[in-house]
């Protein structure tokens, strides 16, 4: 019958490590799946609330290189139309399909300090870039950001479009963000249990000036700083209580002529 052992029902099961059987020329050998992989990355390996789904790494895990995606599509039905007031024309009401947000994204690691993200967005059948940064961590707690990035202002534009309340972001956000949504620049930011703190310094967007007979590329300073006195450091994530930023930008205007 064999020897038996006796085994406590109630003691915690101890979990079990995640590997998998890969043949390589000719043998096989047991690796560690993606999953518990990302597991030992650490806290600062991340550049998204959310790591990417496809995850390429080495034998030791000391760079990976992960694909992300996103799609986002939108319906709207209207069952009436209206009419001008001033003019009383009837107008038709906007009914229909869009892919909001299409996006591909590159997600790297190497070594223990140094992460990066590229991000293209294919929404409204064109192409553009919306991150392209690289980001060092080598000294906690603090995280140094170069590159196309969000500008440390706004907390409604700091959150992704992935958790926002509402399909949209607020009107304000609309009349205001292409101010300083995303530009290229540098940014420090530090953050603890209790709260964060941000000073950045940027230029202009990746898009080149159409015109430059009419402006020069611009410039700002931005910073941002919350405090969450109610914050539990072991129960991700926090509610932040204080939140206060502020910005400063300046554009080069042309020198018209004069007509005389």
């Amino acid at each position: 019958m064999g020897s038996f052992q006796a085994v406590d029902e109630c003691a915690p099961a101890q979990s079990q490590p995640q590997t998998q059987r890969v043949a390589t020329d000719g043998s096989t050998q047991t690796l560690p799946t993606i999953e518990a992989a990302q597991s030992n990355r650490g806290p600062n390996a991340g550049v998204d609330d959310y790591p990417a789904t496809l995850v390429l790494t080495d034998e030791k895990h000391s760079s990976e290189v992960g694909l992300s995606g996103r799609l986002h599509a939108d319906y709207n039905y209207q069952d009436d139309d209206f009419r001008d007031r001033a003019t009383g024309d009837r107008l038709d009401a906007a009914s229909g399909t869009e892919i909001r947000r299409a996006r591909i994204g590159i997600e790297g690691r190497f070594g223990q300090n140094f992460t990066d993200m590229l991000e293209s967005d294919f929404a409204d059948n064109s192409v553009s870039v919306k991150d392209a940064f690289l980001v060092y961590s080598g000294i906690d707690p603090l995280d140094f950001t170069i590159g196309q990035q969000k500008q440390a202002i706004s907390m409604e534009l700091q959150e992704s479009s992935n958790d926002i309340m509402f399909t949209e972001r607020s009107l304000i956000n609309s009349m205001t963000g292409p101010l300083f949504d995303r530009a290229i620049g540098a940014n420090l930011k530090g953050s603890g249990d209790s709260g964060s703190a941000q000073l950045g310094v940027y230029g202009d967007t990746i898009e080149s000036n159409g015109n430059s007979q009419l402006a020069d590329e611009g410039y700002g300073v931005s910073s941002r700083l919350t405090w969450a006195p109610t914050a539990a450091p072991a129960r991700p994530p926090r509610t932040t209580v204080f939140s206060t930023a502020t910005h400063a930008m300046a554009t080069r205007l042309p020198t018209w002529p004069t007509c005389g």
